[in-house]
């Protein structure tokens, strides 16, 4: 009792608890380490005393003298015997607090280290009332206690160190010690039978592998026990009485939370050990169904699933279906109910994978057989057409609307005339839909908003603007099962009719729940990208991407929103290759309408990108759909031909179109005018356009149009029709757009106008937009202007040939000259400068020609000294010195250099410099 146990022989791991313990007793009286039993809290303790050779130190268990005063007396004996005092005082009757400063006074006295094993068998006020005292009064003295149960004063919160399960690499390497003959495989499956717990590892090398006893809830009382063993097969927060609650939550065995109780999940292994009571999923699932909300409910269809009731699971979804997919459980129910095949659960799961509508869920859902149930055959009916099986779905669809149960007839009507508008039959869609009778509100709104989205296709925009403008109040008087379901339905029926403004009042402006179905989720992200909010929209492309791979659709929303967003916010490298997959995605030629987005998507890239632009055809066999397909198809034919140089080119939109095809419709009817070279024209088709496109907020179509209206002022500028300020207008315009979208490239366009017609037009500034990475536009503009050799499309040709007056040619711009073949360099002086005898200064010259005027240190070092590696330390000082000397020769004032320029972690050259001939050698 007054000398310390030996420390385990064999001890792996605990590095940082360690170095915890031997940190506090160099500088604080109280240590405290507490945890569940069998995790080597008396062995830490024993072995950092051992490695730090305390002097005067003791150790006293109290389960040796559970009893309070007994305990206390005992305690006061062992330090007694350190301090070399008499012990009689200790048993006359003293209260416990005078017991307690007593024992510090005999610990303060003998300088003691003192470990106190085991105090959770004591009472708890008792142990609060040591420790807080030995915290206030210890100095000289140090006391490390171990307990099972965690200290609840906030005094002691910093003083104590819960001990967690060892890792299972440190259980390997301590039973490989304690048995060294045993091989790896099997000292690894004992390292995993231990579940973290170092004592029990010992326990099973001495016992062979056989189960060594003891139990982790062996000192619990009976309730709390069966508590334990149900929430063993939770995964979730429930509550419990509040005594058991407090005595598993002082053992550590428990989490307490804002909806309750949960099992720890670090100390989840050693608990798996005990047995499991044959009542513990009756127990866990009398809680659950007591507890409101979907996580209970999702637990409780998990216990029923993995007890094999399928019928009670199945009960269960009936009522809580929607809920738990509206709260986020779509996926894990998925997942759930495929452990347990029934068909009593089947049409459940297809109700999952409706909702998650894509991945796994769908491939599984259309690989599935026909359905027996028509109930269930309409749903995977549903999910067979975005899987692309679209022949499949309208026969069985057609089947069941014509023969199936009456309650599932007009349901069934309903999808096939979903899948008759998207195989471009809008006709036969709208003339289904008008003789569908519905026989309920939802039903009604249901299929009037099928109804609007069709007519709006067709071409009947009146119409169906008139059905549309009614439809978010009708939803109010819905329950909100049927609203947010027919939510999803009219925002998909406003994005079609590009109702934007509508369906930012449905949706709101902001971030989407998280709960937020992958339909309406997709409306979403076309609603921020139409509006511009580029870093919203990009964080949707993210966040709705798990949902692409098996859904035509789907994937068609995200790659066209992707493309539209890159476009104008960049980056542009892969631009041309992504849009090339969207054009020619096999899967889509089922659905023609959406074909020609794709198409006309891929000519946007083109015309900015990659011109002539062309307007790939159809695939065979496949005709133009009617309506606002058509519409598209034919103002983007008007615009290519446009840009390829039809001097006839023409293109007049027809009235009441949707507001995003109708701005289309009227940059087309511009480019035409341009074209027949009818400016004037152009410029008021473009600004009523703007108007629009300003006032109902589609602020891409607006850019699109500041920047052809930009064009169209700098045309008749040339022309002397327009005033130079009309051009920095739109200018200015377009460059405050360009910032609000955070668009590089129309920043670009802007700058090139302005410099334009500029009175001072620095040529250094043209040759850096010739080799602007953020327009092409600008690009092959500024090149042109430079006489350089460049592919233009009819209105490049336009802008440059009546913007020469602006600019001379280039080798009148290039103001620096360097030939290698001579080694000669002539400075914006004339004056030309030999630098023959020079090599490194030529080749440092060449690296920064070669590179557009710009390089980096790196590529400076690496070019010109030829070296396979760039180190800082070295090769920084070298470069420094060649370009020092360089400036001696070259620059007027090497004080003030204007040739050689620093620039961020290179070097740049202050005047536009090519590579070329000179005439004679300079003397």
């Amino acid at each position: 009792m007054y000398h310390l146990p030996n420390p385990p022989e064999v001890f792996e791991g605990r590095t940082d608890e360690r170095a915890w313990l031997c940190e506090r007793l160099t500088q604080s009286p109280l240590s405290i380490l507490w945890g569940p039993v069998g995790l080597g809290k008396t062995g830490l303790a024993l072995r950092v005393a051992a490695d730090l050779r305390f002097s005067r130190a003791a150790y006293h268990s109290a389960l040796d003298t559970p009893e309070d005063t007994t305990f206390l007396i005992g305690l006061g004996r062992c330090l007694a015997g350190l301090a070399g005092e008499t012990v009689e005082w200790l048993a006359q009757g003293r209260s416990r607090a005078d017991l307690i400063l007593l024992n510090i006074e005999l610990a303060e006295r003998a300088r003691a280290v003192v470990l106190v094993d085991d105090l959770h068998a004591v009472d708890h006020d008792l142990t609060e009332r040591l420790l807080l005292s030995i915290s206030r009064h210890a100095r000289a003295s140090r006391f490390v206690v171990m307990t099972r149960t965690r200290p609840r004063h906030e005094e002691l919160a910093d003083k104590a160190l819960r001990i967690e399960p060892l890792p299972e690499d440190d259980l390997v390497r301590l039973v490989r010690r304690c048995a060294p003959l045993r091989s790896a495989p099997e000292a690894a499956a004992l390292a995993r039978e231990a579940m973290g717990s170092p004592f029990r590892a010992r326990r099973l090398v001495l016992s062979q592998g056989a189960d060594p006893g003891g139990s982790l809830l062996v000192d619990l009382g009976d309730e709390a026990k069966r508590a334990v063993q149900a929430l063993r097969v939770l995964r979730f927060a429930v509550a419990l009485p509040a005594h058991v609650a407090r005595e598993l939550d002082e053992r550590g065995l428990i989490r307490l939370t804002a909806g309750g109780v949960r099992l720890d999940d670090r100390l989840r292994s050693l608990v798996d050990t005990e047995p499991l009571d044959a009542e513990a999923r009756r127990i866990a699932l009398s809680l659950v169904l007591h507890t409101e909300g979907p996580a209970a409910a999702f637990e409780a269809v998990r216990l029923a699933i993995e007890e094999g009731d399928a019928a009670l699971g199945a009960s269960l979804l009936d009522e809580r279906l929607f809920t738990l997919c509206a709260a986020g459980y779509a996926e894990g129910l998925f997942e759930l109910l495929g452990r347990l095949e029934s068909p009593a659960l089947l049409g459940h799961r297809l109700g999952c994978a409706d909702w998650i509508h894509g991945g796994a869920s769908l491939a599984w859902a259309t690989a599935l057989p026909e359905p027996a149930d028509p109930h269930v055959r309409l749903l995977w009916c549903r999910l067979l057409v975005h899987g692309a099986a679209v022949a499949q779905a309208r026969d069985t669809a057609r089947a069941l609307a014509e023969h199936g149960p009456l309650d599932v007839q007009t349901d069934a009507a309903l999808l096939l005339a979903d899948i008759l508008r998207h195989t471009a039959e809008v006709d036969a869609s709208v003339a289904l839909l008008e003789r569908i009778e519905v026989h309920n509100p939802s039903q009604r709104i249901d299929r009037d908003l099928r109804l609007a989205t069709a007519l709006m296709l067709r071409g009947d925009f009146a119409r169906a603007t008139d059905m549309l403008a009614s439809m978010p109040d009708q939803l109010q008087g819905l329950r909100v099962e049927e609203r947010r379901r027919l939510r999803a339905t009219l925002a998909s029926a406003l994005l079609a009719s590009s109702r934007f403004r509508e369906l930012e009042r449905v949706l709101g402006p902001g971030e989407p729940p998280a709960d937020c179905r992958p339909t309406e989720l997709f409306a979403h992200l076309a609603l921020a990208v139409e509006r511009g909010r580029f870093g919203l929209g990009q964080r949707l492309l993210d966040r709705v991407e798990p949902f692409i791979d098996e859904s035509v659709y789907l994937r068609f929303v995200h790659r066209y929103n992707t493309l539209r967003l890159r476009l104008f916010a960049g980056p542009g490298q892969g631009l041309e290759e992504l849009a090339r997959e969207l054009a020619f995605d096999a899967p889509l030629f089922k659905l023609p309408e959406l074909v020609v987005w794709a198409l006309c998507a891929k000519a946007a890239v083109d015309v900015t990108h990659a011109p002539p632009a062309a307007l790939a055809d159809l695939p065979a066999g496949m005709a133009v759909p009617e309506g606002t397909a058509r519409v598209l198809h034919e103002a983007w034919q008007g615009i290519v031909a446009a840009r390829r140089g039809a001097a006839t080119a023409s293109f007049t939109a027809p009235p009441d179109l949707p507001t995003d095809v109708g701005l289309v419709a009227r940059r087309a009817e511009a480019e035409a005018a341009i074209a027949r070279e009818e400016l004037d024209q152009a410029d008021g088709i473009l600004e009523g356009a703007l108007d629009i496109a300003q006032r109902e907020g589609f602020a891409i179509e607006e850019a699109n149009l500041l920047a052809l209206l930009l064009d169209v002022r700098l045309l008749r500028a040339a022309r002397g029709t327009s005033a130079r300020t009309l051009v920095e207008l739109i200018a200015r315009m377009l460059a405050q757009a360009a910032e609000r979208l955070g668009s590089a490239r129309l920043a670009a366009e802007a700058r090139l106008a302005t410099w334009l017609v500029s009175d001072r037009r620095d040529p250094a500034v043209l040759l850096e937009m010739a080799e602007d990475p953020a327009s092409p536009v600008v690009r092959r503009r500024a090149r042109g202007l430079l006489g350089r050799e460049v592919t233009l499309d009819a209105l490049d040709r336009r802008i440059v040939e009546r913007s020469t007056h602006a600019v001379t040619r280039s080798e009148d711009l290039v103001v620096v000259v360097l030939d290698l073949e001579q080694r000669t360099l002539r400075l914006p002086s004339g004056k030309q400068v030999d630098l023959s005898s020079a090599d490194l200064h030529v080749r440092i010259l060449e690296v920064l020609v070669r590179g557009g005027g710009r390089a980096t240190k790196q590529d400076l070092v690496l070019g010109a000294w030829g070296l396979a590696s760039y180190h800082p330390h070295r090769d920084d000082k070298r470069l420094q010195v060649a370009v020092h000397r360089m400036r001696q020769v070259l620059e007027e004032n090497p004080k003030e250099p204007a040739l050689l320029l620093r620039d961020g972690d290179g070097y740049r050259l202050g005047a536009p410099v090519r590579l070329g001939r000179l005439g004679a050698r300079a003397m």
